[in-house]
């Protein structure tokens, strides 16, 4: 069997997610109510490498000083008789609920004396209150704080809010602040549990908490009502951030299930290719509307692939309900069909980025895409111009048919939306107005999926106030940067959008002299 312990304290980010063998959060699984011989002795059955936090409450009987392991009825499992078992399986933690003030000494000096023994992650959790003195606080989290940094400094400390009362409607600022000036005295790695059904309205606020300290991490969790799954919410939360450093304990169940699809499909490119949160490292293979072709950016390397979609015989007296891939008429077959286009690229970890340049090929296009849903664990974008851009008079395709079927056949997704566009290399030409930006927020702004919007490159510096603005009214957006084969213009309007921009929000997908080196 593999080792996976690790040397030295468990005691940060990097070691615990090393000692679990896994490189993002959304690996680790988590067993809950293993308090009894049986509960837990299930819970460490099966594959040996599939790792998981076991997590367990912990009580005291009436009349008894010794520590149990379970809750009320689970049976008398001493905690010491747990934490023997648990600890004899290096490659997988610990989470100890403590409920009471009078647990915490016992249960660190128990853990103390079996220091030698532990070769994983230790995590406590506890309720804490985002204020000094809340008098409902079951463990007093000074007298914690204190006696963790004597007995066992090498644990990890995860904590919740005290109670729902404080964020049922998210967690806003000063919650957050305050519960920060409390959290500072630890010296250990921490933990945020945040409720699934109000982290994505609150993650502004819980993003800087967790940019508080780069050994700070987030639980993100369903508590006992798994069966409320907000899966895009929990989507975006994960596309805005680093993967190592949120979890997510939903259940083992549907909404996981569920959820690990969608982060598939409608994951971050940047998390995909592990290129450190930098959109400018994302690489493009253009055109890619042949068998040929499509081997040649096979071979090439690139991360992804654009390809565009028309029906078979497009605008002819033949045309068929069969899409192909094949740009604009004069084009109107090809020598491969998106069906067999699909059946390549999901053999591979290349993402997709498929255009539609009508509306008649998305209903049959997404029909096929979505025939084919369980093959595909690579990103995959939608991409169609909606609005009408600058500098041109070409029709959009209908922006609510599109949506509309994307939304029925194929969610599961990011959908690239731009502007129709044209440019003339002449001092009549203009960049993308106010009234351009604020149209397609007001059509993006009810969606659920992750939206990058195509940006004309010879038009991007000139529209960057406007086009910043756009980007920053939801963390579920990004711009991609796009070149015309034809259109003048220098490297240095690409390091200014590099430059005033964040590194994760913006995609360039221009030719090589032009990619920003700043």
């Amino acid at each position: 069997m593999e080792d996976r312990t690790v040397s030295g304290p468990l005691n940060s980010v990097t070691a615990f997610l090393k000692s679990l063998n896994v490189t993002d959060g959304l690996e680790i699984a988590w067993y809950h109510d293993t308090g009894s011989r049986d509960q837990l002795e299930e819970s460490l059955k099966g594959n040996m490498y599939h790792m998981f936090i076991t997590i367990v409450s912990i009580r005291h009987e009436s009349g008894s000083d010794v520590v149990y392991a379970g809750s009320s009825g689970a049976g008398l499992f001493r905690l010491s008789d747990w934490l023997d078992t648990v600890l004899s399986y290096s490659w997988k933690g610990a989470l100890i609920e403590l409920q009471t003030d009078d647990q915490v000494e016992q249960v660190l000096t128990l853990l103390q004396s079996r220091k030698n023994q532990a070769k994983q992650s230790i995590w406590f959790k506890l309720k804490v209150s985002s204020t000094d003195g809340e008098s409902n606080t079951p463990v007093d989290f000074e007298n914690f704080a204190e006696k963790v940094a004597v007995l066992y400094p090498d644990a990890q400390v995860s904590v919740e809010w005290v109670s729902d009362s404080c964020c049922e409607e998210g967690y806003n600022k000063t919650v957050v602040r305050q519960m920060w000036t409390r959290l500072q005295r630890l010296s250990q790695p921490i933990n945020i549990v945040a409720s699934a059904k109000v982290v994505d309205n609150s993650w502004s606020n819980l993003k800087w908490l967790l940019d508080r300290s780069t050994n700070t991490t987030m639980t993100v969790t369903t508590g006992a009502n798994s069966e409320a799954c907000p899966s895009f919410d929990l989507l975006n939360v994960r596309n805005d951030f680093i993967k190592t450093r949120i979890f997510f304990d939903i259940g083992q169940g549907g909404c996981l299930s569920e959820f690990k699809k969608l982060a598939h499909t409608a994951g971050s490119a940047l998390h995909h290719f592990d290129v450190d949160l930098d959109a400018s490292r994302i690489t493009w293979g253009h055109g890619v509307n042949s068998q040929e072709k499509l081997k040649k950016a096979l071979r090439k390397g690139v991360m992804f692939l654009e390809a565009d979609i028309l029906l078979r015989g497009q605008g002819t007296d033949t045309q068929t309900d069969i899409p192909v891939m094949a740009h604009d008429p004069p084009a109107t077959d090809s020598d491969i069909t998106l069906s067999e286009w699909l059946d390549i690229v999901a053999q591979t970890d290349r993402g997709m980025k498929l255009d539609f340049k009508s509306i008649e090929s998305v209903i049959p296009s997404l029909r096929i895409l979505n025939s084919k849903r369980e093959l595909l664990h690579q990103p995959v974008w939608l991409n169609s111009d909606v609005l009408l851009g600058p500098n041109t008079n070409k029709v959009p395709v209908n922006a609510t048919a599109f949506l509309q079927a994307v939304n029925e056949y194929f969610p599961e997704a990011t959908l690239s939306l731009g502007w129709t566009t044209g440019w003339t290399n002449t001092a009549a030409d203009v960049g993308y107005s106010e009234e351009m930006v604020r149209a397609m927020n007001d059509l993006c702004q009810t969606l659920s999926q992750p939206v990058t919007f195509p940006v004309r490159a010879a038009a991007a510096k000139r529209s960057w106030c406007q086009l910043q603005w756009l980007v920053e009214q939801s963390h579920r957006y990004s711009i991609t940067v796009w070149s015309g084969s034809q259109d003048v213009m220098q490297q240095d309007e690409m390091n200014y959008v590099r430059r005033h921009s964040q590194k994760s929000k913006v995609y360039f997908d221009v030719p090589g002299h032009l990619m920003p080196d700043v």
